[in-house]
């Protein structure tokens, strides 16, 4: 169950990036959203990296976790990427 909790911010911050790219990405240029995203994306593994076990959860792991959905593998990315590509073909 702890675990299960601690991975939730994971979750409710991808929903709101998923819609949040679903109404930015008509207003900004998708080259923008990609560049904000890419730069921080690196925030997640730095924070995991400099993390000492000795420090509370909320100090850094929470931060983290919440920059994890924001990673160059995650759907935020993927959906600027098809934004990139439909302008272009278009």
């Amino acid at each position: 169950m702890q675990a299960a909790l601690r991975f939730l911010p994971s979750v409710i911050i991808g929903i709101i990036l998923n819609l949040g790219t679903g109404l930015l990405v008509h207003r900004l240029h998708a080259n923008y959203l990609v560049l904000v995203t890419s730069v921080l994306s690196a925030g997640s593994p730095l924070l995991m990296a400099i993390i000492d076990p000795e420090w509370s959860w909320w100090y850094c792991a929470f931060w983290a976790m919440l920059l994890g959905p924001v990673s160059a593998d995650g759907e935020y990315l993927f959906s600027c990427f098809d934004m990139i590509i439909l302008l272009t073909v278009c």
